[in-house]
């Protein structure tokens, strides 16, 4: 499977990364960096660990959105076809917003 980020996805991992470079240090952006990138890597391969996004479902749409948990953050996806769908990436205390 191919993934994807989208542009909101791409925004949340740059600041992200920048807020550790400005605010704590080169080294913890770098790692939490690669720790983010290794658990959405990892997805290729197994597509369907993250758990399904309950709080993120409608009514209306019925697409089904999974997350799984990073270094502390929540990365949401959706798995379409051969392409994996990295969606938004968030701290786990924010409020989840897709």
């Amino acid at each position: 499977m191919k993934i994807v980020f989208t542009n909101s996805a791409l925004n949340n991992l740059t600041d992200i990364c920048d807020y550790y470079f400005l605010f704590v240090s080169v080294q913890m952006s770098k790692n939490i960096e690669n720790g983010i990138m290794n658990s959405i890597l990892a997805l290729e391969d197994n597509p369907f660990i993250g758990k399904v996004s309950i709080e993120l479902q409608t009514k209306v749409d019925k697409r089904i959105i999974r997350s799984i948990v990073s270094v502390n953050y929540r990365i949401y996806y959706e798995v379409q076809s051969d392409f994996i769908y990295i969606l938004k990436i968030m701290d786990c205390r924010q409020e989840p917003i897709v």
